[in-house]
C-alpha cells in the first residue's frame, strides 16, 4: 500500500505545539507497518527540523517562505485563490503544489493508493482532489471543526454559510475522518456526514502523571501556544478581568508559552510575569497552585487541559475549555465562566476551602 500524508506542518519529534505533537506521534507510528510517504509545508528556516528520513519515511518538503520568489508566488496565488473561493483556509499557491506533485508521481507510475490530509484547513482540498483524482481514497485528519470556531469568532452569517457547506462538502469526498473528540464526531453527524466514516483518535499529550505536586499556594497558571489568537486573548482577557478581583490575594499571573505578543507582553507587572518559550513545563506543573484556561474562542479538544488533569493540578476553565473531555464539575474540575466565579474559585484554593488533593 502506498500511502502519501500531505501536510501544512513538517513534524519532529521536540516540535513545539499540541497538533504538531499528535501529528508526528501517528505518522512514525503509522510508517512501521505500511509505506509511507509525506508532502510537507514548512517555512525554509525550518528545513532542517524535520527528521522524518531518521524513521525511514521519504518526504519533500515545499517551502512556503523563505525567498522572494515563494513569497512572491504565495501572495499572489493566494489572493486569487480567495478571490475564487471566498476562503483564506484554501491555499491555491499550496494546492497547485499538491497537484504539481501528484501529477509528478502518476506519471512515474508511481501514485499513492490512500492520501491522507492532515489539518482541517488541508481537508478544503479534498473536494478537488477527488474530482482529479476520482480513484485515490482520502482520509481527513480533522484536527478540530472549522465552522464551530468560526460561529464562535462571530463571522457574519453568509460567509460563514458559505465556509460551513465548504467544510461540510469537502469531508463527504473523504473515505475516513479522524477527529479528536466524540464531540467533533456528533457535530459531523448532525451536518449529515455519515457515522461510520468517523473515527475518533486520541490526540497525544504530555503524561505528567509522575509529577508530585508541591503548590507554592501563588501562582495560577496559563500555559499554550502564545502565538495562537485564542491563547494569548484568553490570557490578556484574564488579566483585564479577573486579576483586578484579586489585587487583595497574594497571587500572581504566570503565563507561560512560545512566542507572546507585544500586546501580551505589555501587560506584565509584578503580579503578572510573561515566560516565553519554557523548555519544560513540568516544574511549573509542580508548584503553581491553579491552571486556567479561560478560552473565548477555538474549537477541538483541548490538549492542555488533559495534560494539566495528568499533572493533578486544579483546573479552572469553562464550556469551551472542557468541551468533548468527559470530566465532571466540581469533581474533575472548576467550571468558570464569569470573572467573579474564576477570582472566587481561586480565593477558595488559596485559603484551603478547595482541597487540593481531590484533583490528584
Amino acid at each position: 500500500m502506498k500511502f502519501l500524508s500531505i501536510s501544512p506542518v513538517s513534524p519532529y519529534d521536540d516540535i513545539g505545539h499540541a497538533g504538531g505533537k499528535t501529528y508526528n506521534y501517528y505518522l512514525k507510528n503509522i510508517s512501521k507497518k505500511i509505506d509511507v510517504n509525506a508532502l510537507l509545508f514548512c517555512p525554509k528556516n525550518e528545513e532542517d527540523k524535520t527528521d522524518l528520513s531518521e524513521y525511514q519515511i521519504d518526504y519533500k518538503n515545499i517551502f512556503t517562505s523563505g525567498t522572494i520568489m515563494t513569497n512572491i508566488s504565495h501572495i499572489i496565488l493566494d489572493t486569487v485563490g480567495f478571490a475564487i473561493y471566498n476562503n483564506r483556509m484554501f491555499s491555491l499557491f499550496k494546492y497547485c503544489k499538491i497537484v504539481q506533485y501528484l501529477d509528478k508521481l502518476k506519471k512515474q507510475n508511481d501514485f499513492p493508493e490512500i492520501i491522507e490530509l492532515e489539518w482541517t484547513n488541508f481537508v478544503y482540498y479534498a473536494s478537488k482532489l477527488h474530482d482529479r483524482y476520482p480513484n485515490v481514497k482520502i482520509i481527513a485528519s480533522e484536527h478540530d471543526v472549522n465552522f464551530q470556531s468560526l460561529i464562535r469568532k462571530n463571522m457574519g452569517s453568509k460567509r460563514l454559510e458559505k465556509l460551513k457547506e465548504q467544510e461540510i462538502n469537502a469531508l463527504n469526498c473523504c473515505n475516513k475522518i479522524l477527529v479528536q473528540s466524540n464531540k467533533d464526531k456528533v457535530l459531523l453527524t448532525e451536518e449529515g456526514i455519515s457515522e461510520e466514516k468517523i473515527l475518533v483518535i486520541s490526540p497525544y499529550y504530555h503524561n505528567m502523571s509522575d509529577i508530585v505536586r508541591n503548590s507554592n499556594k501563588k501562582d495560577i497558571l496559563f500555559w499554550g501556544a502564545m502565538y495562537r489568537p485564542e491563547n494569548y486573548k484568553a490570557a490578556i482577557w484574564f488579566i483585564q478581568n479577573v486579576m483586578p478581583l484579586l489585587s487583595n490575594e497574594d497571587v500572581r499571573f504566570v503565563v507561560a508559552g512560545n512566542k507572546p505578543p507585544e500586546e501580551l507582553k505589555k501587560l506584565e507587572n509584578d503580579k503578572v510575569i510573561v515566560t516565553g518559550f519554557v523548555e519544560d513545563e513540568r516544574e511549573l506543573f509542580e508548584k503553581s497552585m491553579c491552571f486556567v484556561s479561560p478560552l473565548l474562542t477555538g474549537a477541538g479538544i483541548k490538549v492542555k487541559i488533559i495534560e494539566a488533569f495528568s499533572a493533578g493540578i486544579p483546573i479552572l476553565t469553562n464550556s469551551i475549555g472542557i468541551e468533548g473531555i468527559p470530566a465532571t464539575n466540581k469533581y474533575n474540575y472548576i467550571h468558570c465562566e464569569t470573572a467573579k466565579q474564576y477570582a472566587e474559585a481561586i480565593k477558595k484554593i488559596q485559603n484551603g476551602e478547595i482541597k487540593e488533593q481531590r484533583f490528584t
